[in-house]
Protein backbone atom coordinates (compact mmCIF):
# COMPACT_ATOMS: atom_id res chain seq x y z
CA UNK A 1 0.00 0.00 0.00
CA UNK A 2 2.83 2.58 1.21
CA UNK A 3 4.84 1.70 -2.16
CA UNK A 4 1.55 2.32 -4.42
CA UNK A 5 0.75 5.31 -2.64
CA UNK A 6 4.73 6.97 -3.06
CA UNK A 7 4.96 5.54 -6.86
CA UNK A 8 1.22 6.85 -7.92
CA UNK A 9 2.16 9.99 -6.11
CA UNK A 10 5.18 10.25 -8.15
CA UNK A 11 3.31 9.51 -11.14
CA UNK A 12 0.70 12.39 -10.50
CA UNK A 13 3.79 15.10 -9.66
CA UNK A 14 5.22 13.72 -13.26
CA UNK A 15 2.52 13.32 -15.53
CA UNK A 16 1.20 17.08 -14.22
CA UNK A 17 4.84 18.17 -15.64
CA UNK A 18 5.04 17.03 -18.84
CA UNK A 19 1.18 17.80 -18.99
CA UNK A 20 2.48 22.08 -18.60
CA UNK A 21 5.05 21.10 -20.62
CA UNK A 22 2.94 19.90 -23.87
CA UNK A 23 0.44 22.48 -23.41
CA UNK A 24 3.28 25.05 -23.41
CA UNK A 25 4.31 23.68 -26.41
CA UNK A 26 1.18 23.30 -28.36
CA UNK A 27 0.36 26.92 -27.23
CA UNK A 28 3.72 27.58 -29.14
CA UNK A 29 3.27 25.50 -32.35
CA UNK A 30 -0.52 26.55 -32.87
CA UNK A 31 -0.02 30.01 -32.83
CA UNK A 32 2.80 30.12 -35.74
CA UNK A 33 0.21 27.81 -37.35
CA UNK A 34 -2.57 30.36 -37.13
CA UNK A 35 -0.32 33.14 -37.86
CA UNK A 36 0.31 30.71 -41.38
CA UNK A 37 -3.26 30.65 -42.13
CA UNK A 38 -3.96 34.48 -41.56
CA UNK A 39 -5.86 34.39 -38.60
CA UNK A 40 -6.49 37.84 -36.60
CA UNK A 41 -4.58 38.41 -33.69
CA UNK A 42 -7.05 39.06 -31.30
CA UNK A 43 -9.24 36.19 -32.62
CA UNK A 44 -6.20 34.21 -32.15
CA UNK A 45 -5.72 35.64 -28.71
CA UNK A 46 -8.99 34.20 -28.04
CA UNK A 47 -8.74 30.86 -29.13
CA UNK A 48 -5.08 29.90 -28.52
CA UNK A 49 -4.69 31.67 -25.29
CA UNK A 50 -7.89 30.07 -23.65
CA UNK A 51 -7.19 27.17 -25.12
CA UNK A 52 -3.62 26.58 -24.24
CA UNK A 53 -3.85 27.95 -20.78
CA UNK A 54 -6.74 25.78 -20.51
CA UNK A 55 -5.66 22.58 -22.45
CA UNK A 56 -4.28 20.67 -19.34
CA UNK A 57 -8.03 21.40 -17.92
CA UNK A 58 -9.91 20.26 -21.12
CA UNK A 59 -7.45 17.53 -21.79
CA UNK A 60 -7.89 15.67 -17.79
CA UNK A 61 -12.20 16.15 -18.50
CA UNK A 62 -12.39 14.72 -21.64
CA UNK A 63 -10.30 11.34 -21.01
CA UNK A 64 -11.76 11.30 -17.07
CA UNK A 65 -15.65 11.92 -19.15
CA UNK A 66 -14.71 8.92 -21.19
CA UNK A 67 -14.38 6.93 -18.11
CA UNK A 68 -17.24 7.96 -16.70
CA UNK A 69 -15.35 9.71 -13.83
CA UNK A 70 -17.32 12.52 -13.46
CA UNK A 71 -15.94 13.42 -9.73
CA UNK A 72 -12.32 13.77 -11.48
CA UNK A 73 -14.40 16.80 -14.51
CA UNK A 74 -16.12 18.61 -11.36
CA UNK A 75 -13.21 18.37 -9.20
CA UNK A 76 -10.20 20.08 -11.54
CA UNK A 77 -12.70 21.93 -12.88
CA UNK A 78 -13.93 23.48 -9.81
CA UNK A 79 -11.04 23.52 -8.06
CA UNK A 80 -9.13 25.31 -11.11
CA UNK A 81 -11.44 27.91 -11.21
CA UNK A 82 -11.12 28.20 -7.42
CA UNK A 83 -7.13 28.31 -7.49
CA UNK A 84 -7.47 30.43 -10.54
CA UNK A 85 -9.30 33.07 -8.46
CA UNK A 86 -8.26 32.84 -4.72
CA UNK A 87 -4.11 31.96 -5.67
CA UNK A 88 -3.90 33.48 -9.12
CA UNK A 89 -5.83 36.81 -8.72
CA UNK A 90 -5.93 36.97 -4.97
CA UNK A 91 -2.11 37.07 -4.71
CA UNK A 92 -2.00 39.02 -7.59
CA UNK A 93 -4.35 41.89 -5.86
CA UNK A 94 -2.53 41.76 -2.98
CA UNK A 95 1.05 42.31 -5.05
CA UNK A 96 -0.45 44.97 -7.47
CA UNK A 97 -4.30 46.37 -6.97
CA UNK A 98 -6.10 47.48 -10.64
CA UNK A 99 -8.32 49.90 -12.23
CA UNK A 100 -10.40 47.72 -14.25
CA UNK A 101 -10.60 48.55 -18.14
CA UNK A 102 -14.02 49.48 -19.34
CA UNK A 103 -14.22 46.09 -21.99
CA UNK A 104 -13.27 44.04 -19.23
CA UNK A 105 -15.65 45.41 -16.74
CA UNK A 106 -18.97 45.48 -19.55
CA UNK A 107 -17.45 41.71 -21.09
CA UNK A 108 -15.94 39.01 -19.13
CA UNK A 109 -16.72 40.38 -15.41
CA UNK A 110 -20.56 39.56 -16.20
CA UNK A 111 -20.09 36.50 -18.49
CA UNK A 112 -17.75 34.84 -15.96
CA UNK A 113 -20.70 35.29 -13.44
CA UNK A 114 -23.57 34.57 -15.19
CA UNK A 115 -21.81 31.12 -16.48
CA UNK A 116 -20.50 30.27 -12.76
CA UNK A 117 -24.57 30.91 -11.71
CA UNK A 118 -26.07 28.99 -14.74
CA UNK A 119 -23.82 26.16 -13.89
CA UNK A 120 -24.80 25.97 -10.09
CA UNK A 121 -28.48 26.42 -11.11
CA UNK A 122 -28.80 23.96 -14.17
CA UNK A 123 -26.97 20.77 -11.50
CA UNK A 124 -29.13 22.07 -8.25
CA UNK A 125 -32.23 20.89 -10.74
CA UNK A 126 -31.30 17.80 -10.20
CA UNK A 127 -27.96 16.91 -9.07
CA UNK A 128 -27.34 16.01 -12.81
CA UNK A 129 -25.70 18.10 -15.66
CA UNK A 130 -27.31 16.73 -19.13
CA UNK A 131 -26.16 17.04 -22.85
CA UNK A 132 -29.32 19.12 -23.46
CA UNK A 133 -28.48 21.53 -20.19
CA UNK A 134 -24.65 21.41 -21.56
CA UNK A 135 -25.63 22.03 -24.78
CA UNK A 136 -27.70 25.62 -23.50
CA UNK A 137 -23.98 26.46 -21.99
CA UNK A 138 -22.42 25.46 -24.85
CA UNK A 139 -24.70 28.07 -27.21
CA UNK A 140 -25.14 30.92 -24.84
CA UNK A 141 -21.07 30.98 -24.27
CA UNK A 142 -21.18 31.33 -28.14
CA UNK A 143 -23.64 33.85 -28.34
CA UNK A 144 -21.93 35.51 -25.51
CA UNK A 145 -18.30 35.86 -27.50
CA UNK A 146 -20.23 36.29 -30.79
CA UNK A 147 -21.34 39.71 -29.31
CA UNK A 148 -17.92 40.54 -27.49
CA UNK A 149 -15.69 39.70 -31.01
CA UNK A 150 -17.97 40.07 -33.92
CA UNK A 151 -16.71 43.51 -35.04
CA UNK A 152 -12.85 42.68 -34.30
CA UNK A 153 -12.00 39.53 -36.69
CA UNK A 154 -9.54 40.89 -39.69
CA UNK A 155 -7.45 38.42 -42.05
CA UNK A 156 -3.94 39.38 -41.83
CA UNK A 157 -1.27 38.57 -44.09
CA UNK A 158 -0.42 35.02 -44.57
CA UNK A 159 3.16 33.33 -43.34
CA UNK A 160 4.82 30.37 -44.68
CA UNK A 161 3.77 26.99 -42.86
CA UNK A 162 7.19 24.87 -41.39
CA UNK A 163 6.41 21.41 -41.25
CA UNK A 164 8.01 21.35 -38.03
CA UNK A 165 5.23 23.69 -36.49
CA UNK A 166 2.72 20.93 -37.22
CA UNK A 167 5.11 17.73 -36.23
CA UNK A 168 5.38 19.97 -32.49
CA UNK A 169 1.82 20.61 -32.92
CA UNK A 170 0.66 16.92 -33.04
CA UNK A 171 3.55 16.12 -30.66
CA UNK A 172 2.71 18.42 -27.93
CA UNK A 173 -0.97 17.58 -28.31
CA UNK A 174 0.02 13.07 -28.33
CA UNK A 175 2.05 14.08 -24.69
CA UNK A 176 -0.86 15.88 -23.42
CA UNK A 177 -3.22 13.12 -24.22
CA UNK A 178 -0.96 10.49 -23.18
CA UNK A 179 0.25 12.36 -19.31
CA UNK A 180 -3.35 13.52 -18.67
CA UNK A 181 -4.29 9.78 -19.00
CA UNK A 182 -1.80 8.52 -16.56
CA UNK A 183 -2.62 11.36 -14.42
CA UNK A 184 -6.33 10.25 -13.93
CA UNK A 185 -4.96 6.73 -13.33
CA UNK A 186 -2.85 7.59 -10.87
CA UNK A 187 -5.46 9.83 -8.97
CA UNK A 188 -7.56 7.34 -8.66
CA UNK A 189 -5.65 4.25 -7.68
CA UNK A 190 -4.12 7.22 -5.00
CA UNK A 191 -7.18 8.58 -4.01
CA UNK A 192 -8.57 4.67 -3.18
CA UNK A 193 -5.13 4.16 -1.25
CA UNK A 194 -5.83 7.01 0.62
CA UNK A 195 -9.31 6.48 1.13
CA UNK A 196 -10.47 9.49 -0.22
CA UNK A 197 -13.02 10.25 -3.00
CA UNK A 198 -11.19 10.77 -6.43
CA UNK A 199 -13.19 14.49 -6.34
CA UNK A 200 -11.22 15.54 -3.19
CA UNK A 201 -7.72 14.64 -4.67
CA UNK A 202 -8.76 15.81 -8.32
CA UNK A 203 -10.50 19.40 -7.17
CA UNK A 204 -6.87 19.83 -4.99
CA UNK A 205 -3.63 17.77 -6.68
CA UNK A 206 -5.23 17.99 -10.37
CA UNK A 207 -6.62 21.41 -9.95
CA UNK A 208 -3.77 23.36 -8.60
CA UNK A 209 -0.96 21.43 -11.01
CA UNK A 210 -3.80 22.07 -14.05
CA UNK A 211 -4.09 25.96 -13.00
CA UNK A 212 -0.40 26.34 -13.16
CA UNK A 213 -0.31 28.29 -16.31
CA UNK A 214 -2.86 30.92 -14.75
CA UNK A 215 -1.79 31.37 -11.56
CA UNK A 216 2.05 31.91 -12.63
CA UNK A 217 0.97 34.43 -15.69
CA UNK A 218 -0.54 36.11 -13.04
CA UNK A 219 2.10 36.19 -10.41
CA UNK A 220 4.33 37.55 -12.82
CA UNK A 221 2.03 40.15 -13.74
CA UNK A 222 1.61 41.46 -11.03
CA UNK A 223 4.73 42.03 -10.40
CA UNK A 224 5.56 43.71 -13.56
CA UNK A 225 2.71 45.98 -12.68
CA UNK A 226 0.59 44.58 -15.38
CA UNK A 227 -2.51 42.89 -13.73
CA UNK A 228 -4.90 43.74 -16.33
CA UNK A 229 -3.10 40.08 -17.77
CA UNK A 230 -3.82 38.81 -14.79
CA UNK A 231 -7.51 39.48 -14.59
CA UNK A 232 -8.07 38.60 -18.11
CA UNK A 233 -6.21 35.53 -17.92
CA UNK A 234 -8.23 34.12 -14.59
CA UNK A 235 -11.57 35.40 -16.01
CA UNK A 236 -10.96 34.00 -19.83
CA UNK A 237 -9.84 31.00 -18.50
CA UNK A 238 -12.53 30.42 -15.50
CA UNK A 239 -15.23 31.34 -18.44
CA UNK A 240 -14.09 28.53 -20.90
CA UNK A 241 -13.84 25.87 -17.56
CA UNK A 242 -17.36 26.04 -17.33
CA UNK A 243 -18.63 27.36 -20.74
CA UNK A 244 -16.63 24.73 -22.75
CA UNK A 245 -14.76 21.95 -21.03
CA UNK A 246 -17.50 21.22 -18.71
CA UNK A 247 -20.22 21.39 -21.25
CA UNK A 248 -17.76 18.89 -23.95
CA UNK A 249 -17.37 16.57 -20.73
CA UNK A 250 -20.95 16.71 -19.84
CA UNK A 251 -22.06 15.88 -23.63
CA UNK A 252 -19.62 12.75 -23.41
CA UNK A 253 -21.04 11.73 -20.33
CA UNK A 254 -23.84 13.29 -17.93
CA UNK A 255 -22.03 14.89 -14.45
CA UNK A 256 -23.55 13.36 -11.15
CA UNK A 257 -22.81 15.47 -8.79
CA UNK A 258 -22.50 15.40 -4.63
CA UNK A 259 -23.75 17.32 -1.85
CA UNK A 260 -19.52 18.26 -1.42
CA UNK A 261 -19.53 19.40 -4.86
CA UNK A 262 -22.78 22.12 -4.76
CA UNK A 263 -21.03 23.37 -0.96
CA UNK A 264 -18.29 23.79 -3.40
CA UNK A 265 -20.43 25.44 -6.04
CA UNK A 266 -21.81 27.97 -3.81
CA UNK A 267 -18.85 28.78 -2.27
CA UNK A 268 -17.40 29.19 -6.09
CA UNK A 269 -20.56 31.44 -6.77
CA UNK A 270 -20.04 33.57 -3.60
CA UNK A 271 -16.66 34.57 -4.21
CA UNK A 272 -17.41 35.26 -8.10
CA UNK A 273 -20.56 36.85 -7.19
CA UNK A 274 -18.42 39.01 -4.64
CA UNK A 275 -15.56 39.74 -7.51
CA UNK A 276 -18.57 41.07 -9.68
CA UNK A 277 -20.17 43.08 -7.33
CA UNK A 278 -16.85 45.20 -6.30
CA UNK A 279 -15.73 45.42 -9.75
CA UNK A 280 -19.37 47.14 -10.97
CA UNK A 281 -19.25 49.06 -7.87
CA UNK A 282 -15.77 50.69 -7.32
CA UNK A 283 -14.75 50.10 -10.63
CA UNK A 284 -11.74 48.51 -9.66
CA UNK A 285 -9.87 46.26 -7.36
CA UNK A 286 -7.97 46.47 -4.44
CA UNK A 287 -5.60 44.56 -1.70
CA UNK A 288 -8.39 43.89 0.64
CA UNK A 289 -10.42 42.23 -2.71
CA UNK A 290 -7.17 40.00 -3.32
CA UNK A 291 -7.52 39.13 0.45
CA UNK A 292 -10.82 37.96 0.60
CA UNK A 293 -10.38 35.99 -2.81
CA UNK A 294 -7.60 34.28 -1.03
CA UNK A 295 -9.68 33.96 2.08
CA UNK A 296 -11.93 31.95 -0.21
CA UNK A 297 -9.78 29.40 -1.19
CA UNK A 298 -8.46 28.59 2.66
CA UNK A 299 -12.35 28.09 3.37
CA UNK A 300 -12.41 26.23 0.65
CA UNK A 301 -9.52 23.91 1.36
CA UNK A 302 -11.34 23.77 5.00
CA UNK A 303 -14.21 22.18 3.39
CA UNK A 304 -11.79 20.03 1.75
CA UNK A 305 -9.99 18.99 4.69
CA UNK A 306 -13.04 18.45 6.82
CA UNK A 307 -14.45 16.20 4.21
CA UNK A 308 -11.02 14.34 3.72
Amino acid sequence: MLVSTLFNSFLILVSLFFLLFGADKFLESGERISKSLGIDDRLLGLILVSISTSLPELAVAILAALDNKSEIVLGDIIGSNFANLGLGLGIGLIISPLVIKKETLFNEVPIHGAITLATLLLILNDSVLDKYEALTILIFFALMLLNIYKDGIKSKEKQKLHWKDLAYFVGSLALVIISAKILINSTIVLAKNLNLMPYLVSSLVIAIGTSLPEITVSIISSLKRKINIALGDVLGSNIFNMGVILPIATIINPIHANIIVINHLFLLLLLTTYLTLSAYVKRKLTKIDGLILLIGYILFLTLFISKA
